[in-house]
Order: structure tokens, then C-alpha cells, then sequence
């Protein structure tokens, strides 16, 4: 079973858990979301669509971890060694929580800041709740967030009003990119 350190740890030191937080934000979305909503989703919402550019930048995303693959103490390391299975299953579940980052991107008007959040969310559920790393926790996790976050991208993919905000907002991508180029 997982230790759940952590807990022990805030229980003991609650200023610990601002501690795990701040991990959690520079383990990732800081260093990250930047580039991926910063930068790179809007002209992928622009040139795919929302949910093809939402799995492309997953999929890039997911091998964008691949030297973690190599790296003992790490999540990836330790599915790729388990199975190659569940270390190709790590990059599914990077492009399933990519979409559910592009939902919560819409939904906010394109800010950057809820990414920042959801990845920081996903990342202290995912890596500093679970440290030090246990196998069988780690395959489990996996494959649930896979199942929970397909099941609200259905329910999101599904739904008209958000098909509606998702083409209001590559709208205005549209716009401000045309006035930006005169």
C-alpha cells in the first residue's frame, strides 16, 4: 500500500501541505502550461479543432515526460518497468487529462491560470500523494483517471452549449490573430 507520506507529514507540519502544493505546481504546470495553453492550443484549436488539437497536444505532451521513462524515483519510470503497457497507458492518461485541461480552458475564456490549477490538481493526486511511488497504486491510478476523465470528455463532447463556447472562443482566437497581423 501507498504511504500517503504526506499526510502523516501536514498532520505533523500543515505548513508542509503549502509545501506539497508549491511541489505540485513547479513539477509541471509552471514549466508547462506556458507553452502547451500559452502557446501551442490556441493555433492547434485554430487548425484542428478543439478536440483533435486538444489530443495532439497530449500525445505531445505525453512524450514530452519520455526521459522520465529512464529515470528511477519517477512515476513513468516505475509503469515503464512494471509494463510497457501501463508506460504507453501514461501517455493516454496525458492526452485524456490534456482534453480535460482544454474543457476547464474554455470554460474559463482561455485562462491560463485554471490550467495551471487542473495540472497542479492532477500532479499533487498523481505524484505527491502517492510518494514514494507504489506499483500497484500507480497502474490503478492510471487506468482510472483514464476511465473518470473519458467519461466526462464524453459528457462534455456531448454537449451543445459547450460546442457552442468551444466555437465562440476559437472565434475570438481567430479574431484577435487577424488584428495581431496587421
Amino acid at each position: 500500500m501507498p504511504k500517503f507520506d504526506w499526510i502523516r507529514t501536514s498532520i505533523r507540519q500543515p505548513y508542509m501541505l503549502i509545501f506539497f502544493l508549491f511541489l505540485s505546481i513547479m513539477s509541471g504546470p509552471f514549466n508547462e502550461e506556458f507553452g502547451w495553453r500559452g502557446f501551442a492550443l490556441d493555433k492547434l484549436f485554430t487548425r484542428y479543432g478543439f478536440w483533435t488539437g486538444s489530443v495532439i497536444l497530449g500525445f505531445v505532451w505525453g512524450i514530452w515526460h519520455f526521459p522520465w521513462y529512464f529515470y528511477p524515483g519517477n512515476a513513468q519510470y516505475l509503469l515503464w518497468h512494471v509494463s510497457p503497457i501501463h508506460g504507453i497507458a501514461y501517455i493516454a492518461s496525458t492526452i485524456t487529462l490534456s482534453c480535460m485541461v482544454s474543457i476547464v480552458y474554455i470554460k474559463t475564456k482561455r485562462s491560463i491560470l485554471s490550467a495551471f490549477f487542473v495540472h497542479m490538481v492532477s500532479n499533487f493526486f498523481t505524484g505527491q500523494l502517492v510518494y514514494p511511488f507504489d506499483s500497484q497504486y500507480m497502474v490503478t491510478l492510471i487506468y482510472v483517471s483514464i476511465v473518470l476523465q473519458a467519461l466526462v470528455i464524453l459528457f462534455f463532447h456531448k454537449n451543445y452549449k459547450f460546442q457552442c463556447e468551444i466555437k465562440e472562443q476559437i472565434a475570438l482566437i481567430n479574431k484577435l490573430a487577424a488584428e495581431h497581423k496587421i
